[in-house]
């Protein structure tokens, strides 16, 4: 076992090395006195030899890179060290994949690769550049633009659909068939899709004019859905576009439902989550807003799946 371990055992960083005397000093001691417990639990004799092992470099540690509290010239030289093999194993890495035919990856590889060599971001993209592999940018964050408030005027929609009355309003499922109901046309929302922004925005605000003084329930629904149509959808046809995509966004619920409960692992896995965006672009996405949709739905958001090499969907991204 080479003394270079060490930042295994610990899990202290080497590219760039910790400058912390009291993180390595607090990490060795918290390491030894783990892997000491452990030696006296377990049984098994090769892992106790390999406990020893671990346990002679945290030793050696104490002694030899941490002096009167300093950490000394020789841990930098470790680090440094340890810095170079995993370099070395990354270059050894790269050159397979040249050997493959590969020319390009994908800023989702640099995050595996940080992940399993613990070098830098820069360290890693250097190899590549030096080798003459390009790296392509992805962006996981290009969610569709929606609408202000629109997640609250599906919300409402839905408590006007569950509303009890005289005049239920069960098939309002978005602002078009509001406005066919509010018109007295309930079934005709595909009609009324074909209507102009200008003429769907004045009969939200007739309607508003009409139910202004209503107090009870089901007109305070109807009061603030007319200013969510009017304020924020049927503005301008922008705006409109916008509450169409969210329309779309909307549609595909049932893959989201699904998706939910996919375990962590598969959702990061490349073939599913390719699968996956490639269904929500065929609800009318574009693949940089499906990437962003998947890592959105999938609760991905804090670690995004990012495509670790750049297949033909992902070079689609700079095309939209």
């Amino acid at each position: 076992m080479a003394d270079y371990e060490l930042f295994d055992i610990t899990g202290l960083a080497f590219d760039p090395q910790d400058y912390s005397e009291i993180r390595v000093k607090n990490a060795i001691d918290k390491s030894f006195a783990d892997l000491s417990g452990l030696l006296v639990s377990t049984t098994q004799s090769l892992e106790k030899n390999e406990i020893r092992r671990k346990l002679e470099i945290l030793k050696k540690a104490k002694t030899t890179y941490l002096v009167d509290g300093k950490l000394t010239s020789d841990y930098a030289a470790l680090a440094e060290e340890r810095k170079k093999v995993e370099i070395d194993r990354l270059k050894a890495s790269i050159e397979l994949l040249k050997l493959s035919g590969i020319t390009e990856v994908t800023t989702g590889t640099i995050i595996a690769l940080r992940q399993a060599t613990r070098l830098a971001d820069k360290t890693i993209r250097a190899a590549f550049a030096s080798e003459g592999l390009k790296i392509a940018i992805i962006d996981a964050s290009g969610m569709p633009k929606f609408p202000t408030n629109s997640e609250m005027t599906d919300k409402e929609l839905l408590a006007l659909r569950q509303a009890k009355g005289p005049n239920p309003a069960t098939l309002c499922f978005n602002l078009y068939a509001l406005a066919a109901y509010l018109q007295g046309n309930p079934d005709q929302e595909q009609a009324y899709r074909a209507k102009s922004t200008s003429d769907l925005k004045e009969i939200f605000n007739e309607t508003a004019i009409e139910i202004a003084a209503r107090n009870d329930d089901f007109g305070k629904l109807l009061q603030s859905l007319c200013a969510h149509a009017r304020i924020y959808v049927f503005l301008s046809e922008d705006s409109r576009h916008d509450y169409d995509t969210f329309l779309k966004y909307k549609k595909m619920s049932e893959l989201y439902a699904t998706i939910k409960i996919v375990p962590k692992v598969i959702l990061l896995d490349q073939r599913f989550s390719e699968m996956c965006v490639k269904k929500i672009m065929d609800g009318g996405f574009s693949y940089k807003e499906a990437l962003a949709i998947y890592n959105k739905e999938s609760g991905l958001g804090a670690d995004p799946y990012i495509p670790a090499k750049s297949t033909s969907l992902a070079k689609s991204i700079s095309q939209n």
